[in-house]
């Protein structure tokens, strides 16, 4: 096999690795962002779907 196509394969199963495993900022599938304003209240977060599981964050500020 050329060296080059070796080298290709082995940097395109390093960087499948590293997306699927590579931290927070690597690893997340999909992010969804949300600012909304209702009644009164403002929101803001983020939600972040991994390999295994999601994260959410959800700061709110208002008057009640």
């Amino acid at each position: 096999m050329d060296e080059g196509v070796r080298n290709l394969i082995v940097a395109s199963i390093v960087l499948i690795l590293a997306s699927m495993y590579g931290g927070d900022t690597l690893s997340s599938w999909f992010v969804q962002e949300v600012d909304a304003e209702s009644d009164g209240l403002t929101y803001e977060g983020t939600e972040k779907y991994y390999l295994t599981e999601a994260k959410a964050e959800l700061e709110f500020s208002g008057e009640d």
